[in-house]
């Protein structure tokens, strides 16, 4: 069993790290055919799940292996640690824009981040299902879907339409219910539409 020293990163930690600094890319950065094509790369690498039939990983596969062959690494090894790692640069790095550069970076670290966590496992790298929200996040469940409890909540109100019209009418009712409270304490308190009326000498 590996010991790990004071502030010494693990490989799967520095995995995940990279993973959250690309999310933050994607769902902040401006979307352009880079940011476009990390974003195929990393729904295909979610879709080879252990649910998926054989011929559903295979097409997955192969479209995999079509969409990767335009990146080119050089790879060596390096010591880390008390061991060695792997490490592989971008080749001909000096020809690539900035943006081309990233796209490259990520998917480097998708690729060297996937095999370590495990395909189609822990960490679920997925969209948002909500269709008001749609950013990328990590899921810690292999069943979640929503990035927040506002988005889990959206979801839950809009499962059907019989769903969302009962929503609505509750929603109907809460507002007419808090105005109706307003009004009743507006009387009280001598306001009727924002203005004071007079109150009556008995209850002077």
């Amino acid at each position: 069993m590996a010991i790990k020293r004071k502030n010494e990163i693990t490989p799967d930690e520095l995995a995940i790290e990279r993973i959250e600094e690309c999310i933050c890319t994607l769902n902040d950065g401006p979307k352009t055919p880079q940011l476009e094509r990390v974003e195929r790369v990393i729904t295909l690498l979610g879709k080879l799940t252990g649910d998926a039939s054989d011929r559903e990983k295979l097409r997955v596969f192969t479209e995999l292996l079509h969409v990767l062959g335009q990146y080119k690494w050089s790879s060596y090894i390096a010591p880390y640690g008390d061991g060695w790692t792997v490490v592989n640069n971008i080749a001909d790095h000096t020809h690539l824009t900035k943006a081309d550069l990233w796209e490259h970076e990520a998917v480097r670290d998708l690729l060297a981040a996937f095999p370590r966590l495990g395909v189609g496992e822990r960490p679920f790298i997925r969209r948002c299902e909500s269709p008001k929200c749609q950013r990328w996040f990590i899921a810690p469940r292999k069943d979640k879907g929503a990035c927040s409890d506002a988005c889990k909540q959206w979801l839950y109100d809009n499962r059907s339409p019989e769903q969302r019209a009962s929503k609505a009418l509750y929603m109907k009712n809460l507002r007419r219910g808090a105005k109706a409270l307003r009004e009743r304490q507006d009387e009280r308190t001598g306001f009727t539409k924002g203005k004071r009326r007079v109150v009556s000498r008995k209850y002077r």
